[in-house]
């Protein structure tokens, strides 16, 4: 824990967030900026952007204003609370996330309604990757309106996969 504060702020593309130790953020700190535009930088605007092990939803703030409804989902807690947190101080409504796995999200959360929305996902998976159930649901069959997918990765092997 940090001394007196549970949080740190953390600019990043003009907006500050109050982010725990113990979310992931990019530590090239001089790079994220481009590397948020690039991996927002959707052909056309949608529906619902889905932002698959989002964090604390760095992706998801720069991209929101061309979409409906903004979902983020990630495995820690603490991410998703500063996601949540930094929605409701800067009024994002339309932006819900989700503490959870993604395969638990797509499994059992994504009503059927919000899957025929989703036209744009946005995924950041750790180091090994998707898993194969997360694999598995990245189908226009799955989300039959889907425009594009923007895999980001630092791990060359596992996106290949």
């Amino acid at each position: 824990m940090l001394f007196r504060s549970e949080t740190f702020p953390y600019a990043l593309n003009g907006e500050v967030f109050a982010i725990s130790p113990v979310s992931f953020f990019q530590a090239n700190h001089s790079l994220a900026p481009d590397l948020i535009r690039a991996a927002t930088a959707f052909a056309e605007d949608g529906d619902v952007l889905l932002d698959l092990y989002g964090g604390f939803g760095a992706y998801s703030f720069h991209a929101r204003k061309n979409f409906q409804q903004v979902l983020v989902v990630d495995g820690n807690r603490a991410a998703i609370a500063a996601m949540t947190a930094h929605a409701a101080k800067v009024g994002a409504k339309s932006m819900k996330g989700y503490a959870m796995t993604c395969e638990q999200f797509l499994d059992s959360e994504l009503s059927r309604d919000t899957t025929e929305r989703v036209s744009h996902i946005i995924v950041n998976p750790a180091r090994t990757g998707l898993s194969p159930e997360v694999r598995a649901h990245l189908t226009t069959e799955t989300f039959p309106m889907l425009k594009a997918v923007h895999y980001v990765s630092c791990n060359p092997s596992t996106f290949a996969r």
